[in-house]
């Protein structure tokens, strides 16, 4: 995701901090718009063609829709092309992960007609639309990387993704 993240756990199996660290680095591999054969990147080369993806992406593709619409239109994941034509286009950690864009892609997509259908995996892009995950998947992989390390019996955690945090359960005394 371009930056640095910590993971701190209280409680549970040794091991629970690099499982914590590996699901990152899974939600990486799923999310990067610098990584060809991520899932982002597949939806934003799809042109405009249904795909299939893992529950964690319909989970971030529909957050990014509901931040859209919740701040009414302010937040718009679908600037992509726009933040490549500014220059940012090489990943922060491996300039050699670059963001290629087909030449249908337009500046600003429609966050409106992103479909997203949960029961059967499944999201659809319209033509032309790309997505970044930015701020909001970092912050989301940090909720959900949380969340897994406390059902899989942490007393409590603290995970940092790039400066988003999310803290659950126990605190240290």
């Amino acid at each position: 995701m371009s930056c640095g993240a910590n993971v701190t756990v209280m409680g549970g199996s040794d091991d629970l901090a690099d499982r914590g660290l590996d699901r990152l680095a899974d939600l990486v591999q799923r999310w990067s718009r610098f990584i060809a054969g991520s899932e982002i990147s597949r939806l934003n080369d799809a042109h405009g063609e249904p795909i299939r993806v893992s529950p964690e992406t319909v989970r971030l593709v529909s957050s990014l829709v509901q931040g859209w619409y919740a701040t009414d239109g302010a937040f718009d994941p679908t600037l992509l092309a726009a933040m490549v034509e500014l220059g940012y286009s090489a990943s922060r950690d491996d300039a050699t992960l670059r963001t290629s864009l087909g030449p249908e892609v337009v500046a600003q997509g429609q966050p409106e007609r992103i479909l997203v259908d949960s029961s059967h995996g499944v999201v659809q892009l319209p033509r032309g639309t790309t997505l970044d995950p930015g701020g909001l998947g970092k912050g989301l992989a940090a909720d959900i990387v949380c969340e897994e390390l406390v059902a899989a019996g942490a007393a409590g955690a603290l995970v940092e993704v790039g400066g988003d945090l999310r803290a659950a359960g126990e605190t240290p005394s």
